[in-house]
């Protein structure tokens, strides 16, 4: 049987999620989040580092600013003549809608990780071993 070189599975992968178009959506999903999160102001300017904080990259300006019109344009967030930005009531749904379905992700994962655990018989705390390795707050 043969066996893949793990630049064509890069390539592949690279292909297939461009296609799927996830860095779009991917940030303007952060960019909600950015303004979920803020308790100030938020503008342009300071969503981009936010962005770039929550994701622990440096994102292009250019980047931020196509997702915040894309919202814009979407009716999902709002921009004041003065440049504050605001989520809208829709924009708030679907954030909460997508968090509570990533923490029902999270839950189940923990799940199967605690039965899996339970298999091994190594006699470890199911939740503090999670924790250890857990990538989402609860």
């Amino acid at each position: 049987m043969g066996e893949l070189k793990p630049e064509i599975v890069a390539v592949a992968q690279d292909i297939e999620l461009d296609r799927a178009d996830w860095w779009r959506v991917g940030l303007t999903r952060t960019v909600l989040a950015g303004l979920w999160m803020t308790t100030e102001q938020a503008t342009r300017v300071s969503i981009r580092g936010d962005v770039c904080e929550i994701l622990g990259i440096s994102v292009a300006d250019g980047d931020v600013d196509s997702a915040v019109l894309q919202l814009i344009n979407d009716g999902l967030v709002f921009e004041s003549p003065t440049g504050e930005l605001t989520m809208g009531e829709q924009a708030r749904d679907l954030f909460d809608r997508d968090l509570e379905a990533v923490l029902e992700v999270e839950e189940q994962a923990f799940q199967d990780f605690s039965i899996i655990l339970g298999h091994a018989g190594l006699g470890l705390d199911e939740r503090e071993t999670w924790g250890v390795h857990q990538f989402l707050g609860a």
